[in-house]
């Protein structure tokens, strides 16, 4: 969750004083939910951080192998593709020992191996003040019901303290609980980079992962070189519902594409990756106008096909362009390759979405193909933290 989050909810608990406690103070089932909600927060947090670190990690093997295959090295080849094979079936790094390692692989899993331990020690150390700071509240409570003669809540507080001392969870809810409102709805996450089996994604929900097949039609391909787009039409049909349904759970969207184009002759937008049903009716699209990088948005303040686009600016013929788009009801944000772009307004949310089609390389109805290359793409119903989006369009 974003440092500023954090910080606001650990000055509640721990700063808060007695005087404060027994007149402003939650009751024990709302300071539980405040815990467990920033907890679960902090958990996706750290996910997504690794899910982005992941990426990059595929970008750094992709380009180590190209630099051995150039180099005449089949050892160093064979010892890259392993590597990629590993980390997209998401096994432990090994040691490799007994094994000389091409320059470039070494660093890159020195690199990564770096990240992954600096994630998860910022999430330990977070998980730890948050915890000291609830177990601070809930003494600081027991002593202000204490006081006030309110003996059974003291001891409420008492055995909250000792459960979490305990690190024991919380039982699941009763079967008639109410549904999640959109603040608890689910993470979704859906990730592809080049490196990844040919004709498939990878999907996050909740706490399942999911694999899925991408289906083409016409000349379009998944390599490991990247997910060429050759004025075809490529689906993922088992998702359409799926991505609608998390994305309006959370009124928040995050894109994440890394991409080339063939040639600035395309228009139309020209359709990148759409989540459409022709070029009429659309919930958002990335797409190519000439030498302008634009994505569409649809809300209850547009019309049906998200107009006015939003420009992300300058696309360059055979330049790798790294974006991000991030969404929340008013807060529209792009940064591309390690910079924010200015955008204009967007208001509204995306209750007005209908049942379409998640598409790459085209239009549903055909009518739109992009040619190029995308090495990369995720779509999360989450919006992204700035320094986190800068960090990952800049490559770093």
């Amino acid at each position: 969750m974003p440092r500023k989050h954090l910080f606001l909810i650990l000055c509640f608990f721990f700063f808060l004083s007695p005087a404060d406690a027994q007149n402003d103070a939650p009751g024990l089932e709302e300071s539980r939910a405040l815990y467990e909600k920033t907890l679960s927060e902090m958990e996706e947090t750290a996910t997504e951080k690794e899910n982005a670190a992941l990426l990059q990690y595929a970008v750094a093997l992709a380009r180590v192998r190209r630099a051995t295959q150039e180099a005449g090295d089949l050892d160093g080849v064979l010892l890259v593709t392993d590597e990629q094979a590993r980390a997209r079936e998401g096994r432990e790094l090994n040691d490799l020992e007994n094994r000389t390692l091409p320059e470039g692989l070494a660093r890159a899993r020195a690199n990564h191996a770096e990240n992954l331990g600096r994630i998860d020690r910022e999430h330990q150390e977070n998980v730890t003040r948050l915890r000291q700071s609830y177990l601070a509240h809930l003494q600081r409570m027991q002593r202000v019901h204490t006081i006030n003669n309110q003996i059974e809540e003291a001891l409420a507080f008492r055995e909250e303290q000792r459960r979490v001392e305990a690190k024991v969870p919380l039982p699941p809810p009763a079967p008639d609980r109410a549904p999640p409102s959109a603040d608890d709805s689910e993470l979704f996450a859906l990730v592809w980079q080049r490196g990844m089996p040919a004709n498939q994604v990878r999907v996050r929900r909740g706490d399942q992962s999911e694999i899925h097949e991408v289906k083409h039609e016409g000349d379009n391909r998944m390599t490991p070189r990247g997910f060429e787009t050759r004025g075809g039409i490529s689906r993922i049909p088992s998702l359409n519902e799926p991505l609608k349904n998390a994305l309006q759970a959370s009124n928040e969207l995050t894109l994440v594409a890394f991409l080339q184009t063939e040639n600035l002759n395309q228009r139309g937008p020209a359709r990148i990756l759409t989540f459409s049903g022709g070029t009429q009716n659309l919930n958002f699209s990335l797409g190519q106008e000439n030498n302008s990088l634009v994505m569409r948005l649809r809300t209850q303040n547009t019309d049906r096909r998200g107009d006015p686009q939003i420009p992300l600016g300058e696309i360059l013929e055979n330049n790798l362009i790294r974006v991000v788009f991030t969404y929340r009801p008013g807060e529209p944000r792009a940064f591309v390759d390690g910079e924010e772009v200015e955008l204009p307004d967007r208001t509204g949310d995306f209750r007005v979405w209908e049942d379409l089609h998640l598409i790459f390389g085209d239009e549903h109805t055909g009518e739109r193909p992009w040619r190029g290359e995308i090495q990369a793409f995720q779509i999360f119903n989450r919006v992204m933290d700035p320094e986190r989006a800068i960090n990952l369009s800049s490559g770093r």
